[in-house]
């Protein structure tokens, strides 16, 4: 084993509890966006109906960002690679709350969502790994 004590053994069990964490806080994360945009809009009284997806997929993208960046901080290591797993989780959790509430998209709509959210997840990845850990 390694003297170093921050170097972690990456184990399927480990990624896969870091994904759904992160798939958890991308959600959160989501929620909490899309319920301040629904209370800016009830306070404002006017409801664009024709940003609604926009901002949705907006809301979903940050969402996508952060589960990636906060599963990558608990795994250490792979960023771009657990970054677009979660938002690919992100993507089929929200996806599949849409179609259980009946709200279902173009096909085409749906492709390029997904891919948002999966490149925004290697984003949040990403910038966690290159991110500089302070040694005290």
């Amino acid at each position: 084993m390694s003297s170093y004590t921050s170097v972690r053994k990456f184990t399927a069990v480990s990624a896969a509890i870091s994904l759904l964490t992160g798939a958890a806080v991308g959600v959160f994360v989501s929620a909490a966006l899309l319920a301040l945009c629904a209370a800016i809009f009830v306070k404002a009284g006017v409801v664009p109906t024709s940003a609604a997806a926009a901002i949705a997929i907006a809301a979903g993208t940050l969402g996508s960002f952060f589960a990636g960046y906060f599963t990558v901080s608990l795994c250490g290591s792979r960023g771009m690679l657990m970054g677009a797993l979660s938002g690919l989780l992100l993507f089929f959790a929200i996806t599949a709350a849409g179609a259980i509430a009946g709200s279902t998209g173009a096909f085409a709509a749906l492709l390029l969502r997904g891919a948002v959210f999966i490149i925004s997840g290697s984003i949040g990845g990403i910038v966690r790994v290159n991110k500089r850990v302070r040694v005290r």
